[in-house]
């Protein structure tokens, strides 16, 4: 199942300190609640984020003395995701490079462009079409899927951005401290992910939602770190996944830097592109 890993690697796009600020105030609220807009306001960043997977696998197993359950833990080496977001357009293109994902043999680089809610994703070998690179997977059309759907609705990177109007009980203040040169605040408190999917505008609702599907923990940990205008400037997430027998861990670190930047994020023709968005359970239509 390494496309699903590919898939889940990419949507989750850490561990909270103990507080050594001010507790949680109105004030504070308001300043996490504010980033958001703040940060979309700068039109758009260039972002590099990592991604450190633990997997923890349960089996049955018989010993002498009758049946036991064994338990085994593995990490995952670190993923890098780099790329520009325009947070006004919903536009972006991503870099994965395939070795940190485990691809396939043959598997290049790993690109993905996001042109609204349309993913277009190309460099996973045994997927693509002979002439055609590129697969389309349109988000709209997956909304009421499950599995690997909704992960992939889970892809956005500007979903992180929306969860903070999840923020759930207090926030505290952690410190200063620099991001890529940057001067900041850095802050830690809980996003409740139900509640961001309720304060969600309409077209990020359903990225929200997607990603309440696939972690077990939807009172999530939380920290962001807000420069002197109020924008993120780095977010970390630590989301527990549960599938069958298989749970683990996912910590995510999210860094924006070099706001205003040019994104480059323009859709593949038609030529070049296979959608798949039916075989992941989408809609029919145009």
């Amino acid at each position: 199942m390494r496309r699903l890993f590919v898939v889940t690697t990419l949507s989750l796009l850490v561990l909270v300190p103990a507080a050594c600020g001010s507790s949680g105030s109105t004030d504070l609220a308001k300043t996490i609640s504010d980033a958001p807009a703040k940060t979309a306001a700068a039109g758009s960043a260039k972002l590099e984020a990592t991604v450190v997977q633990t997997k923890t696998s349960s089996a049955p197993s018989t010993t002498a003395r009758g049946s036991a359950t064994t338990t085994s833990t593995v990490p995952s080496a670190p993923t890098k995701i780099t790329g520009a977001v325009d947070f006004k357009t919903g536009r972006g293109r991503f870099d994965v490079a395939a070795a940190s994902l485990g691809l396939p043999a043959g598997s290049g680089p790993l690109e993905a462009i996001l042109v609204g809610q349309v993913y277009y994703l190309k460099g996973l070998a045994g997927l693509s079409l002979p002439g055609k690179p590129w697969i389309k997977i349109d988000l709209t059309k997956l909304a009421n899927g499950g599995g690997v759907g909704a992960q992939l609705q889970s892809l956005d990177p500007n979903s992180y951005l929306v969860q903070l109007r999840g923020l759930s009980g207090a926030v505290h203040q952690a410190g200063k401290e620099t991001v890529r040169g940057e001067k900041t605040t850095h802050y830690t408190f809980t996003v409740d992910l139900d509640k961001a999917a309720q304060l969600a505008p309409a077209n990020r609702k359903s990225a929200i939602e997607a990603a309440a599907k696939t972690v077990a923990n939807k009172s999530i940990p939380t920290e962001v770190w807000l420069d002197v205008k109020g924008r993120v400037r780095r977010f970390k997430q630590s989301v527990v996944l549960t599938s069958g027998v298989t749970s683990g861990t996912t910590n995510l670190t999210l860094e924006y830097f070099d706001f205003g930047t040019k994104v480059d994020a323009t859709a593949p023709s038609a030529g070049e592109t296979a959608d798949f968005t039916q075989l992941l359970g989408g809609s029919a239509g145009g």
